[in-house]
């Protein structure tokens, strides 16, 4: 009697491993196709980005060459000059902001206290 249960439990576990496996390998599949469409998308994307950047470096060369060719060079200069020195201002403000902000939140802290 205790044979045929040990018999019968070993074609059960026997017949288990074996759908466990089944379903490993189905796993394994769906995951290397996954894997596959990924690197696929990937390369797409990667060549949609390829695309994009040299299109974008074609434009910026195209209007570099419109601009000048249409602005007088001392007009551009110029303008280059007015953006240079926003530009610092803005970093000035953007200091002082800062120092303002910190200051503010130290007074807060002390007159948390």
């Amino acid at each position: 009697q205790q044979i045929d249960s040990l018999k019968a439990k070993c074609v059960k576990y026997s017949t288990r491993a074996k759908e466990v496996e089944a379903a490993h390998q189905r796993a394994s599949s769906k995951l290397e196709k996954a894997k596959e469409t990924l690197e696929k998308q990937l390369k797409t994307a990667q060549h949609k980005i390829d695309t994009l950047s040299s299109t974008l470096q074609d434009t910026q060369h195209t209007l570099e060459a419109q601009s000048a060719s249409t602005i007088p060079k001392t007009t551009f200069n110029h303008l280059k000059q007015k953006y240079q020195t926003l530009k610092s201002r803005l970093a000035t403000f953007d200091r002082h902001a800062h120092r303002v902000l910190n200051e503010n939140r130290q007074l807060a802290k002390h007159n948390a206290h």
